[in-house]
């Protein structure tokens, strides 16, 4: 490549002669070919990227918008090249968005920032690098679904803390692997006496009469080899002051903060375990009531019934008359024995 500037000199209307110069701008043509190449590389990346991407200049104009910024924020490049980027996000004027900007430009250190975009109802992630010219370039993902994903997350695990910790009913966390508690809610420490610092330094054998650790060491076993299968069973737990209650267990898999565990439900059920035992005692009160009744009561009733046939039948009132006389009062005195015998039982049901 040579530049060549040159002049003709004239004498009556003919070229005699010309002069000039030669330069050689073979070096510089190459450079420009390779920058254009590079910046056309560039381009075709810029374009290519999932990111929107935009570069300001150091009076904050856009100097590049590619395609995908195009998609992102609906606006064409052409709208948006040398248009200062306070015009064209308008919504970011008072927001830390343009606070971090600025801050890049004048640090010249990069920083990311994540940030609603209302205009188009969007979350972005935005990773702000400082430019040689005293611009900056800016990298935008959409992190819309990451940012919704995110929220049901936290308002799962809102809805599950209220759940939990506002529960009537003790429930606990423990850990898999280990059997050790790592959430235990306010009712269970209500009702069993124990601190949650205490209960979440414990595990689930420590609230077991120290005759059952063996069997609910082998359920917990039983637990890791099938941690996703609903259990259920009615067991012994011990309170801080040493009172055992007949609990009723429901427990089921979850994931909690990031470790494998199971959610226990404890349901009280002493009174109505011992409820039950009184009314099978007095069913078995009954029976016996109901035994003596058909059995004993109707032995002294016969008799009774056949001493009165035998007195109306019999027209004597010598010495057998005066005999029928006394068996019966001896069969009514039985009887009414046997009737106060079961009136006592009956009233200490």
């Amino acid at each position: 490549w040579l530049r060549i500037i040159g002049d003709a000199e004239m004498l009556n209307g003919r070229c005699v002669r010309i002069f000039g110069s030669l330069q050689d701008i073979n070096a510089r043509k190459r450079m420009e070919v390779s920058l254009f190449s590079a910046l056309r590389e560039k381009s075709i990346i810029l374009e290519s990227i999932q990111d929107a991407f935009i570069a300001l200049d150091s009076k904050r104009l856009i100097t590049y918008w590619n395609n995908q910024a195009e998609r992102m924020f609906s606006l064409q490049r052409a709208d948006a090249k040398d248009k200062n980027i306070d015009e064209i996000f308008p919504q970011w004027r008072e927001t830390e968005f343009f606070q971090i900007v600025n801050e890049v430009m004048l640090n010249k250190k990069g920083l990311t920032i994540e940030s609603y975009h209302p205009g188009n109802k969007i979350w972005v992630m935005a990773s702000i690098y400082p430019s040689q010219d005293g611009g900056v370039s800016i990298y935008f993902k959409d992190i819309s679904e990451t940012k919704q994903m995110l929220e049901a997350l936290e308002e799962s695990e809102r809805r599950y803390s209220e759940l939990f910790h506002l529960s009537p009913q003790p429930m606990f966390v423990y850990e898999i692997d280990t059997g050790q508690f790592i959430d235990v809610n306010e009712a269970a420490i209500a009702h069993y006496g124990y601190s949650e610092d205490e209960f979440l330094k414990m595990g689930v054998t420590d609230i077991r009469p120290p005759e059952d650790v063996q069997i609910v060491q082998q359920i917990l076993e039983e637990r890791k080899k099938n941690p996703n299968r609903f259990f259920s069973g009615i067991f012994n737990h011990r309170k801080k002051d040493g009172t055992i209650i007949k609990v009723e267990i429901q427990s089921n898999a979850i994931r909690f903060k990031g470790k494998f565990a199971r959610v226990i439900l404890a349901n009280d059920i002493t009174e109505r375990f011992e409820y039950i035992q009184m009314i099978e005692m007095q069913n078995s009160k009954f029976r016996e009531i109901a035994w003596i009744q058909s059995h004993l009561v109707r032995a002294p009733l016969s008799r009774i019934m056949g001493i009165i046939e035998l007195i109306l039948i019999s027209q004597d009132d010598t010495q057998l008359v005066k005999d029928l006389i006394q068996h019966l009062s001896n069969s009514a005195n039985e009887l009414d024995k046997i009737i106060e015998e079961i009136t006592l039982k009956a009233t200490r049901i």
